[in-house]
Order: structure tokens, then sequence, then C-alpha cells
């Protein structure tokens, strides 16, 4: 296991709340990604396809489990949902005292680089300045 305290650059993917109140210290920057529903729920599917291919079709435990796991991320965006969701994700968010970064909406990932990079700069420019 590394040490993250002890890398200058270090990007974390996924959710993190849940890790502890001490792990948020390390971080400089949060960068909330959302993508809307139908969108993620196609390219959540498309995962599983290239994951385990015929099997979704012809095994019946795959095509189970699989089914289950697009219901499950379908719920992320309903308030009431009980598991990992949207609503708890803003609710972390909100008790961060880190600048947070939110990219909205069916972006690419060299617009989301971008958008963090350019986000990082100012950040950079900003403690230079002070």
């Amino acid at each position: 296991m590394v040490d993250l305290r002890l890398e200058n650059n270090v990007i974390v993917s996924g959710p993190v709340f849940g890790w502890g109140e001490n792990f948020q210290e390390i971080f400089d920057l949060a960068v909330f990604l959302w993508i809307p529903r139908e969108i993620r729920l196609e390219r959540l599917l498309e995962r599983e396809k290239l994951r385990y291919g015929d099997l979704l079709d012809t095994d019946i435990h795959y095509k189970n489990k699989c089914a289950e796991f697009l219901e499950w991320a379908a719920g992320y965006d309903d308030p009431d949902f009980k598991s990992r969701s949207l609503t708890l994700h803003n609710r972390w968010i909100e008790k961060l005292e880190i600048p947070v970064l939110r990219i909205e909406g069916d972006t690419s990932v060299a617009e989301r680089v971008m958008i963090v990079s350019n986000k990082i700069s100012a950040m950079e420019s900003r403690n230079q300045a002070s």
C-alpha cells in the first residue's frame, strides 16, 4: 500500500467518502464527475459486455448478476436510494474543506482533463501569488 502523503502528485479515482476523516486532509482538490443516468447506465452496460462477453447471453448467473448491478446503479440519482448515491456524495462534498470542482454532463475525457488541468493551474497561480 502506498502512503499518499509521501507523494507529490496523486490522483485517486472513485468515491472515497467513508475512508475516514483523516484521509481527506491529504487532498488539495476534489473533482466530482456526474454523468446523466441514461448515459451512465449505457456505459456501464457496455463495460459489462466487454468484461463478460457472451456470458451475459449464455450464462444465467452472469445475466442476473449484470441485471442486478444495473438496477442498483440506476438508483444512484434517486434521493431515497439507500446505497451509494448522489445524495450521499453531495452530503460528503458539503463537508469538504478543500476546493471542489464539479463536472456535470456528457463531457469527453479530453474536456475533463482540460477542465481539471485549468483548475489546478489556477490554484497553483493563486498559491504562488500568496
